[in-house]
């Protein structure tokens, strides 16, 4: 098998790899509602465009931006105007956690700003 293979970002499921040794699944998330089932940890990464989480499991709601990716332990529900890709480890059960493109002081109004987007990063890592 070679070590790298190109796929077109397509809406759905772009690879199988249930059989192999560290079982995958691989899905494209392209303009559109994706279902994702409780079959272990989902790892995502918002291209470009908007994406809105609804964890199933915990039934929160979190919004991403281009560049941001999540973890998503168990089932959830992807939606939204953009593109991403979806990485799921089978059988897997990881932490929900979501992040993004580093945010820098200078980039920030004021260090209150800052200090509130540390906390909240905080609270979600051990919510």
């Amino acid at each position: 098998m070679p070590n790298f293979i190109p796929y077109p970002l397509t809406h759905g499921l772009l690879a199988d790899l249930s059989t192999d040794e560290f079982p995958t699944q691989l899905r494209g998330w392209n303009n559109g509602t994706l279902y994702l089932p409780n079959t272990g940890t989902h790892f995502g990464y918002i291209q470009q465009g908007g994406l809105d989480i609804l964890d199933l499991p915990n039934r929160g709601f979190f919004s991403l931006k281009p560049g941001m990716y999540f973890s998503l332990p168990g089932a959830g529900t992807l939606l939204g105007g953009g593109q991403g890709i979806v990485i799921t480890r089978l059988g897997y059960k990881g932490m929900f956690s979501i992040g993004g493109p580093k945010v820098t002081p200078a980039s920030m109004r004021s260090t209150s700003q800052l200090e509130s987007i540390r906390l909240s990063t905080l609270i979600r890592v051990c919510a």
